[in-house]
């Protein structure tokens, strides 16, 4: 599974161009592979970028919204309801010391067992620009990468 976390345009670091392509290469990936790609939404922003969402939407996609920077309960829960595999999940997306941190503590929390992949070069930092990952969660299960 490819999560794809707040490519809204309200945060600054989802306009990084280099940050959006990575984020379609991984959409591409997942959709070669057959994998589910769950694209959260920050409630009350704007919606996913337009280049993110068309990626998105030929990788049939499904779009949840959460009320907080841990969307993993939202995750968690959809993917129990479709039946969806939960031993590895991929994760990318804005901002990384925030939303993209918070997500990967409560997935690795919630699914110890899980593989827990976060894709570096796929993500960004809340001042449009790579950073975060000095004190991004670790545990057993959580596995930073430049790229997959």
């Amino acid at each position: 599974m490819l999560v794809v976390i707040d490519m809204q345009s309200n945060f600054d670091a989802s306009k990084n161009k280099v940050t959006q392509r990575n984020i379609c290469r991984e959409i591409i990936s997942a959709r070669k592979k057959n994998e589910p790609v769950v694209v959260m939404e920050f409630s009350g922003c704007d919606p996913t970028l337009p280049i993110i969402k068309k990626r998105a939407q030929t990788a049939k996609a499904v779009f949840l919204k959460k009320n907080r920077d841990d969307g993993s309960a939202e995750i968690v829960s959809w993917a129990k309801r479709m039946n969806v595999p939960l031993w590895k999940i991929r994760v990318c997306g804005v901002n990384t010391a925030a939303c993209v941190a918070a997500t990967v503590r409560g997935l690795s929390s919630k699914l110890p067992s899980s593989e827990i992949v976060v894709v570096a070069d796929a993500c960004n930092g809340s001042e449009g620009k790579r950073e975060g990952f000095s004190n991004f969660p670790s545990g057993k299960n959580v596995r930073v990468v430049r790229k997959v």
